[in-house]
């Protein structure tokens, strides 16, 4: 069914992308129904195709009504530039008072700026002007408030005054490694999950090797008892820290019958500890000054107790849902536990990310795309999410049928509203500590997969954001914070994510097997400079599984492919690696004899020569040293393992496994060394990736 020209125009208005480039390279058109389901989920007032004309009208009423946009942005040391609009014909003086962020304020008239006319026509006859005024003086960087009185008619914009470029990490040599904390372990026979003392451990022993930084899955809270939810990428708020990983006194071991993590258990077992703490903890300075910097941890600690209390907030009453939870409605120890809690984790983590300062190490968080449907957040920032949708991806070469995440998405005009203030202040949460930050399936920050009620996850449409006021928030973020960005662009990614963080200095990602090449130099299409490079990520196979083939056989128990899909698969890996071996023979990586190179000799070729690369960091999981088969998670399935394995080894474990450490020690030679001719050629961005993690198939 074809779409009809006034929702075609509907779609636009509301920032609906009604067809795609499928992974495939074939334009796909949106449904007309699945396109009604979106548009209703924004709020247009549509329930049939029939309805846009009208709705049309009523949103375009609405823009000429509009003043000011929500958002101003200006870049760099630039003036300011505000659009005022109005009514043709009733265009009158325009004074300004801009509110800056140090609380001080300016007064500006309209005789002061240089000011430029536009006559638009927004569609229905009524035609509006849109002056638009350069002020005089630049402003510091910061968000700052401008008022503007416009013939009598009042308006704000939230004008964001940001850096062009994000903060740069001090090397472009640099390397890490990286490891899920639940699955590390300092002695062996130290209790699971692990925990902060355990990451510290990882970074210590990591720095004596020469690694530059420590990274990690998401650290934030979880739902870890009812409704259970292990998924880093499906916490409970992306302000505040999961509990779990406090460094505690030991504790019984928690391991199931299955030999996984079993983090309900491991908190059940700390949480008295905690518990106990928090109830000493009255004069405690170190909570004093949380609840400080933080105020907002006392309505995020009521909500927690109150789920424990009574349940999804989906049916508290009606006033706890909007006003919050009153006074007498939970119990004082519970509220007193999350906040010491809170305290604690945020404690911790600012004493290794000082300690990592102190010796030119950095901590590497990950930043994920949502939040859960019934967790903080969404209760906390209703006018922000959207409930009557989910976000996920559409149909690609993994996932036939699409993908559903399950959590609702941010509305562009909720999040603008405030100026991003909940984006802002996740982000600031992270890089409070972090030294680098990922930020996960980045494409988001352009446009986002909508799914509405009733529809499968094939049947969505993609849903525009305001790049340019996001990448505002976030390159003063990572100034402010003296903090590096990386952008997860894997997949299928639109050219303007690419040009967007080329522009702003956001390093993007370069994963080894998406890019293994034949006919590249030594076998792999190189890392541009600036990028992060890896030779997996934790949501791929491990690089013993993809060398070995056995990651095709997890990807066959499950039921993601056929047995004719797998052999198929097998047969073109064994030719692609037989030639790669060649060309990393050729390029003197690997011995020229007659012997196939095993696994840990070919990771070690390819570490080197990712060392050797452009790429600004070279990032190594744990777990490849010892050639783990088995992931951390596999996308699009329900696993019992999935972010529940423990790591094989401790870390006092890996010093007498012979040859372990070889492929880091030359990791570091080769960053150390000059770059040669030699190196990888940087590859412009292709859909190398798109087989691979597309559109961030998290949860």
């Amino acid at each position: 069914m074809s779409l009809s020209r006034p929702l075609r125009e509907l779609a636009d208005a509301w920032g609906v992308v009604i067809s795609y480039r499928s992974f495939d390279g074939t334009r796909r058109r949106v449904s007309p129904d699945a396109l009604v389901g979106v548009l209703h989920a924004l709020g247009a007032p549509v329930v049939r195709p029939e309805d846009a004309a009208d709705a049309l009208r009523a949103r375009l009423a609405t823009r000429q009504a509009t003043v000011l946009e929500p958002v101003t942005v200006v870049w760099g040391e630039h003036s300011p530039v505000i659009d005022v609009r109005s009514d043709a014909g009733a265009a009158g003086s325009v004074s300004f008072e801009l509110a800056l962020d140090d609380g001080s304020t300016v007064a500006v008239r309209d005789t002061d700026c240089r000011v430029q006319i536009a006559a638009t026509d927004d569609g229905d006859g009524r035609a509006t002007v849109v002056r638009r005024f350069t002020l005089p003086h630049s402003v510091p960087y910061g968000l700052h408030r401008v008022s503007c009185d416009a013939g009598g008619r009042r308006a704000e914009t939230a004008l964001l005054a940001a850096p062009q470029h994000a903060y740069q990490f001090p090397s472009n040599r640099a390397w890490g490694v990286f490891a899920p904390v639940y699955a590390l372990r300092t002695h062996r026979e130290d209790p699971l999950p692990g925990d902060l003392a355990d990451l510290a451990a990882l970074a210590d022993w990591a720095g004596t090797l020469g690694a530059s930084l420590v990274g990690t899955l998401p650290l934030l809270a979880s739902f870890l008892d009812d409704p259970y939810e292990p998924s880093p990428y499906a916490p409970v708020s992306r302000r505040f820290w999961n509990e779990v990983y406090a460094a505690t006194d030991p504790l019984p071991t928690a391991i199931d019958a299955d030999g996984l993590v079993d983090l309900h258990a491991a908190l059940a077992r700390k949480r008295p500890l905690l518990e106990a703490a928090a109830d000493r903890s009255d004069n405690d300075d170190v909570v004093r000054a949380f609840v400080a910097r933080r105020p907002d941890v006392e309505r995020y600690a009521r909500f927690r107790a109150a789920i424990e209390q009574h349940g999804d907030w989906s049916r508290w009453p009606a006033r706890w849902r909007h006003d919050g939870v009153p006074d007498g409605a939970v119990d004082p120890s519970r509220v007193r536990y999350h906040r010491y809690a809170q305290a604690v984790v945020d404690d911790q983590l600012g004493a290794l990310a000082g300690r990592l300062r102190d010796r030119a190490q950095a901590l590497y968080l990950d930043f994920p795309l949502g939040s859960h449907r019934s967790g903080y957040d969404v209760w906390a920032e209703q006018g922000v999410f959207v409930d009557d949708a989910s976000v996920g991806a559409p149909p690609d070469a993994f996932f036939s049928g699409g993908q559903n995440w399950g959590f609702p998405p941010v509305h562009p005009d909720g999040s603008r509203a405030d100026g991003h203030a909940y984006f802002a202040a996740s982000i600031d949460h992270h890089l409070s500590h972090a030294g680098v930050l990922r930020i996960d399936h980045v494409m988001g920050l352009h446009r986002l997969w909508w799914i509405p009620p009733g529809h499968d996850a094939a049947d969505g449409a993609y849903v525009r954001y305001p790049a340019h006021e996001l990448y505002a928030r976030l390159c003063l973020a990572s100034v402010r914070h003296g903090a590096a960005l990386i952008g997860e662009n894997l997949g299928t990614v639109p050219p303007e994510v690419h040009r967007s963080l080329r522009r702003h200095r956001i390093g993007g990602m370069h994963i080894v097997q998406f890019e293994l090449d034949p006919d590249a130099p030594a076998g792999v299409r190189g890392p541009a400079a600036g990028v992060l490079t890896s030779l997996d990520t934790h949501d791929t196979a491990t690089f013993a599984g993809f060398w070995s083939d056995a990651a095709l056989e997890v990807r066959l128990r499950l039921g993601l492919s056929s047995r004719e899909e797998i052999e198929q698969e097998r047969a073109e890996r064994t030719k692609l690696r037989a030639r790669v071996v060649g060309a990393l023979r050729d390029a003197t990586l690997l011995p020229d004899d007659d012997e196939e190179p095993d696994a840990r000799t070919v990771m070690t070729a390819l570490l080197e020569l990712l060392g050797r690369s452009a790429a600004q960091i070279v990032l190594v999981s744990l777990e490849d040293l010892w050639l783990e088969l088995r992931p951390q998670n596999v996308p699009g399935t329900v696993a019992p393992e999935n972010w529940r394995r423990p790591a094989a080894l401790a870390l006092d474990e890996l010093a007498g496994i012979p040859g372990l450490v070889e492929p880091l020690r030359r990791l570091a030679v080769a960053r150390a060394e000059h770059r040669s001719e030699a190196e990888l050629r940087p590859a412009k961005p292709t859909r190398a990736g798109a087989r691979a993690t597309q559109q961030n198939r998290r949860l």
